[in-house]
């Protein structure tokens, strides 16, 4: 696959729709054996495809639905050949169903892609949500604790 900024998006958008589809073949194609991922919560850390794929499975076992609405998306591509990095950032909504209700929220997607054997694979993601109390214009939340 020749290296492109939009090579790195659609990489992106073959997660939002594997997460949607909740396809862990695909997913499990898409990271590195070795990747990193960071979740919403404080304990979502994970090192590695397999404790990926466990947060992703945790995900789907506490929700009904779950998905990712891609904003503004960004990219950026460095090297070439196996040599090859690229970075994607969006902002997103992440809507979910939990216990019959559905919800949303404003989130970011940062994602750190490397070419291996030819082919584009995530070696770190996050999935952030921004601090409710923190109002626009400030650098920390309100009660800062």
């Amino acid at each position: 696959m020749p290296a492109t900024n939009e090579t790195a998006l659609t990489v992106l958008d073959s997660f939002v729709a594997a997460y949607r589809e909740r396809d862990i073949t695909a997913l499990a194609a898409l990271f590195t054996a070795d990747a990193f991922a960071y979740g919403t919560g404080s304990d979502e850390k994970a090192i590695g495809r397999e404790a990926i794929l466990a947060q992703f499975h945790r995900d789907w076992a506490q929700s009904s639905a779950a998905s990712f609405e891609l904003h503004a998306c960004l990219s950026h591509l460095r090297g070439e050949g196996e040599a090859a990095v690229a970075w994607v950032a969006a902002d997103c909504t992440l809507r979910f169903t939990v216990e019959g209700q559905d919800g949303e929220l404003p989130g970011r997607v940062v994602g750190v892609l490397e070419r291996r054997e030819d082919r584009w694979q995530f070696s770190l993601l996050h999935v952030a949500v921004p601090l409710a109390n923190q109002d626009a214009g400030q650098s920390f939340p309100e009660g800062r604790s």
